[in-house]
């Protein structure tokens, strides 16, 4: 028989699916239990309301979050450049996996739990880009006169920017598409000279 912490976090897994596909008002903790294989009564064991799921759901994603960003940041054999790759790319694909209409669902429905969403990504963002920035600045990879802070600053507010659906859809290309072109544009600016003339 599965454990208990098992069980939580396969609801946890399923929440957050559910959540940011369908939004917060429509999904409902019997639904939440059904596709996680548990009983409804396990789910109010686990998590009292379903205001308390939603606040889990957002620590258990940002804290998967952390840990893959963070395997990123301390992977010695990867070279900076590779690093703030794949760092971007992870952001770009998590954010992808979230419908924008959810997300606007929430921060109508359940605006406290989108201020927490809005505050993880960013603290998530903010922390980790200003240190792949200082680590390529003391390799000599990225130009020592950038300030790693504005860096950060420039690539949530163009996240926030082109994650509007309207923004989305002035563009003729897909939203990975337009991620990537982020990340290309972010990338080429931090470099010094030398590194630049190699990123095609």
């Amino acid at each position: 028989m599965p454990s208990l912490e098992y069980k939580k976090t396969r609801i946890l897994e399923v929440s957050g699916k559910l959540f940011m596909t369908y939004g917060y008002k429509r999904v409902s903790m019997e639904e939440i239990a059904r596709n996680a294989g548990v009983g409804k009564g396990t789910v109010y064991q686990l998590f009292k309301t379903k205001q308390e799921l939603m606040f889990g759901t957002i620590d258990f994603i940002s804290e998967k979050m952390n840990s893959v960003v963070g395997n990123i940041l301390n992977d010695a054999e990867l070279p900076p450049i590779e690093k703030l790759q794949l760092f971007l790319k992870t952001i770009s694909d998590t954010l992808l996996s979230l419908r924008l209409d959810a997300l606007k669902d929430l921060e109508i429905d359940f605006p406290e739990a989108f201020e927490k969403i809005q505050r993880q990504r960013q603290n998530i963002i903010f922390g980790n880009l200003t240190e792949l920035i200082r680590q390529g600045k003391r390799d000599g990879i990225y130009d020592p006169q950038i300030d790693d802070a504005l860096v950060a600053h420039v690539v949530i507010g163009a996240i926030d920017h082109v994650t509007q659906s309207n923004v989305i859809a002035s563009f003729d290309c897909m939203p990975e598409q337009l991620f990537q072109s982020i990340i290309h544009i972010v990338l080429k600016g931090c470099l010094t000279q030398e590194y630049r003339d190699l990123i095609q």
